[in-house]
């Protein structure tokens, strides 16, 4: 896996097909294939059971908004993930995406943890 961070919560994001390539400013090169990103979300440690609301929202270089997931993805018990993967969605060449990731882990009413991810790619002119 060539996109990977080690998170609470979030274990794990990985894009199909993996980038080709990173540019000095960490944007993702991608070759022109629809482009699916996988979620990995996990209940570490000694919690009960949380609810995981999960926003994915895909936006163009003129913010204007391409792809968009705003639902409850999961109960999880301790120790266990659950992968959650978007639709496959096609970019145009020439133009940069942004992913923006929300997580938010709902233990009760009162308490509310989020966690922002922002990845932005594109798809060479010349693909």
């Amino acid at each position: 896996l060539l996109v990977e961070w080690l998170l609470p919560n979030l274990r794990w994001l990985c894009f199909e097909p993996k980038q080709i390539a990173e540019t000095e400013d960490g944007v993702y090169v991608f070759n022109p294939e629809p482009i699916v990103l996988n979620i990995v979300i996990t209940n570490e440690g000694n919690k009960t059971e949380y609810d995981v609301v999960l926003l994915v929202l895909i936006t163009d270089d003129q913010d204007n908004t391409v792809y968009e997931i705003n639902q409850k993805q999961a109960t999880l018990e301790p120790g266990r993930s659950r992968t959650i993967q978007t639709e496959a969605i096609e970019l145009i060449p020439g133009i940069e995406y942004e992913w923006l990731i929300k997580l938010e882990e709902v233990e009760n009413e009162e308490q509310i943890d989020d966690n922002l991810y922002r990845v932005k790619g594109f798809i060479p002119l010349d693909s």
